[in-house]
């Protein structure tokens, strides 16, 4: 549904239960917000760019099981509304964390309670976020969200 700027429709019954990649699945489709809390995504891997530029969105997807997931690189950047509380998922396995509420205009979610001892990429975690403060973000312990992506790759 990338780039489906008008893309609306209810998916919320949509098997995903051996999903392992949504990178950029809802990248830019800037009309969609519909219900997508059930599913199952617990074999996903890849959320990279999963919600980036996704306008509309502001689901609650705070139960969704992301214990497998290994990259969630700017994962809700550029989302304008997004603000739901994500404090409860398991990324204890996730290495990328590069610009996830990077340019975030809404979201201002407590993190701190993120276990990411495995993340070794968080440069400019919330960069340019207008709502995200700091004392909000994950405790990371082995890479620094203050500095700028150096490698970073195209949209």
């Amino acid at each position: 549904f990338r780039n489906k700027r008008v893309f609306n429709t209810d998916i919320s019954s949509w098997d995903t239960s051996d999903v392992e990649n949504m990178e950029r699945l809802f990248a830019e489709a800037n009309a969609f917000n519909q219900d997508i809390s059930k599913w199952d995504v617990g074999k996903v891997w890849n959320m990279e760019k999963l919600l980036k530029g996704a306008h509309a969105f502001n689901q609650n997807i705070g139960g969704w099981d992301t214990s497998e997931a290994k990259n969630m690189r700017e994962m809700i950047r550029m989302t304008k509304v997004f603000n739901q509380d994500i404090s409860g998922w398991d990324v204890i396995n996730v290495e990328d964390m590069r610009g996830f509420a990077k340019q975030t205009e809404s979201f201002n979610q407590d993190l701190t309670g993120w276990d990411v001892s495995n993340v070794n990429r968080c440069d400019g975690f919330n960069l340019q976020s207008l709502s995200m403060e700091d004392t909000n973000r994950p405790n990371f312990t082995i890479c620094s969200p203050n500095i700028v992506d150096s490698n970073s790759i195209p949209n």
